[in-house]
C-alpha cells in the first residue's frame, strides 16, 4: 500500500506501516530496538517514510540489508538526509565485492553525513547464489574471508586516526613531524626510540629502546592504545641480526613494543637508486613543506610493506610463514599487504608483492601508488 498524503517532501507512512512498528514498539517497550527491511520491495518514499516513522516512534537504529534492488549505503546516505536521531547501520553488506578501502571509505562517508549517527557496521558473506551468480565472485572459506577483511578495515580506520594524530603534532611543533628518536633533539634526551612506538602502550620490560607511553609523541593526541594495535600483528622473529638487539618481537609488536605501526623515517636497510634527501632520517623531523608528494608520501606502514635485515613479513591473509627470509622469497607464494597511512592523512590497503619481490635489492623505489623516500636534489 502506498502512503496518501505527504510530509515532509516524502509519502507519510500508510496505516499498515505505523500499525505494525507501533505494535513491535509497544511489545519492547523500555529495551533499544532496531529495525530493518526488504528495501528492493520500497520504493524510495516509502523506504524513507518507514525510516521517519520509526524514528517518531523511538526506535533506536535502521539496519539496511544487502539486496541487489538498492546499494545498501546510497540507502543509508539518502536515510542521513532524511532523518535527525536513529543510527543507521548494515545488516550486512558483502565483503566480496568490494576492497576494504572501500568500505572504509563507505562507511566513513556515511558516518560525516548522519553527523555520527553510522553503526552498527555489520559485514558478511552475503548470499552465496547472489554472489556467484550477480557478481561471479566464488566464495570460500567465508568466516576466515570475514576475519581478514574485518582487520585489515579496523587497521585503515586507525591508521586514519594516527594520520589526523601526525598532523596535529606538526601544527603543535611548527609544522614538523615527529622525530625518529630523542637524538634529533637538541640537546639530545635520555635514549628513545620513536619510530617504531610513535604511540600505544608501555614495551614490555625487555625493550628498553621502546619510549614510554606517555613520553610518545602521538600520546597526547590519539591517547587509545588500541588505535595502534593492528589485529593481522603476527610479530617479527629476527633470527638473522636485530640491530637493536632487542628480538625476537613476539608474540606480536603490539605485545611486545606497544605499537604495530611504523613511522617512515628510514630506510630501514634497503638500497635505493636515487640518493636520498636524508637517508638517516627521512621523513622524521621534516616540515610538512618538505614532502614533495603528500598524497603518495607514505608515512605509516606495517612491517609486511617492507624487508628488515634480510627478512620479510606476512600478516594480513597469511596463508604459511610468516618470516620468510630473502632466500625463501621467491618460492614463499604469498602476498605482502599493508595498511598505510600517507601525509595527506588518507588510509588505504597496498600490495607489496611486485616490489618487494621484482626487484628485491631495491624494493622502495616510487612506483604509481606511493613514495617511501624523497631523492636529494
Amino acid at each position: 500500500m502506498r502512503p496518501a498524503r505527504e510530509r515532509g517532501g516524502c509519502a507519510a507512512p500508510s496505516p499498515n506501516i505505523v500499525h505494525y512498528l507501533t505494535t513491535l514498539d509497544t511489545r519492547w517497550t523500555g529495551r533499544k530496538l532496531g529495525f530493518t527491511c526488504h528495501t528492493g520491495d520500497l520504493s524510495w518514499d516509502e523506504l524513507i517514510a518507514w525510516v521517519q516513522e520509526a524514528e517518531r516512534l523511538g526506535y533506536s537504529a535502521f539496519c539496511t540489508t544487502e539486496e541487489s534492488g538498492k546499494d545498501a549505503f546510497a540507502v543509508l546516505a539518502v536515510l542521513a538526509r532524511e532523518t535527525k536521531t536513529i543510527s543507521l547501520g548494515t545488516a550486512i553488506v558483502n565483503f566480496y565485492s568490494r576492497t576494504p578501502t572501500l568500505l572504509a571509505m563507505s562507511a566513513r562517508s556515511i558516518y560525516d553525513l548522519s553527523n555520527g549517527r553510522f553503526g552498527p557496521f555489520g559485514l558478511g558473506a552475503g548470499g552465496i547464489g547472489f554472489m556467484q551468480r550477480g557478481h561471479g565472485i566464488v566464495v570460500e572459506k567465508p568466516l576466515a574471508r570475514a576475519k581478514e577483511k574485518a582487520q585489515i578495515i579496523k587497521c585503515l580506520s586507525n591508521l586514519r586516526q594516527i594520520g589526523i594524530g601526525l598532523h596535529l603534532y606538526a601544527a603543535d611543533n611548527r609544522d614538523t613531524f615527529p622525530p625518529l628518536n630523542s637524538n634529533q633533539f637538541s640537546p639530545p634526551a635520555p635514549p628513545e626510540n620513536y619510530a617504531l612506538t610513535i604511540g600505544g602502550k608501555d614495551a614490555t620490560p625487555r625493550f628498553p629502546s621502546a619510549a614510554k607511553a606517555i613520553n610518545r609523541p602521538l600520546y597526547p593526541y590519539v591517547r587509545g592504545p588500541e588505535a595502534f594495535h593492528c589485529p593481522a600483528d603476527k610479530g617479527q622473529a629476527f633470527p638473522i641480526k636485530d640491530v637493536l638487539g632487542e628480538g625476537p618481537w613476539t608474540p606480536s609488536n603490539y605485545e611486545a613494543r606497544g605499537c604495530s605501526y611504523r613511522f617512515n623515517a628510514n630506510p630501514w636497510g634497503n638500497n635505493t637508486r636515487q640518493t636520498p634527501a636524508d637517508p638517516d632520517y627521512n621523513l622524521a623531523g621534516k616540515k610538512e613543506s618538505w614532502v614533495p608528494a603528500p598524497a603518495l608520501f607514505i608515512a605509516m606502514h606495517e612491517p609486511p610493506a617492507l624487508s628488515y635485515e634480510g627478512q620479510y613479513y606476512h600478516w594480513h591473509y597469511a596463508r604459511g610463514k610468516t618470516t620468510v627470509t630473502r632466500a625463501q622469497l621467491m618460492q614463499d607464494g604469498q602476498k605482502f599487504v599493508s595498511a598505510i597511512a600517507f601525509v595527506d592523512g588518507h588510509a588505504a590497503q597496498h600490495d607489496f608483492t611486485k616490489a618487494l619481490t621484482t626487484d628485491a635489492a631495491y624494493p622502495i623505489e616510487p612506483t604509481a601508488n606511493w613514495v617511501w623516500y624523497k631523492p636529494k636534489d
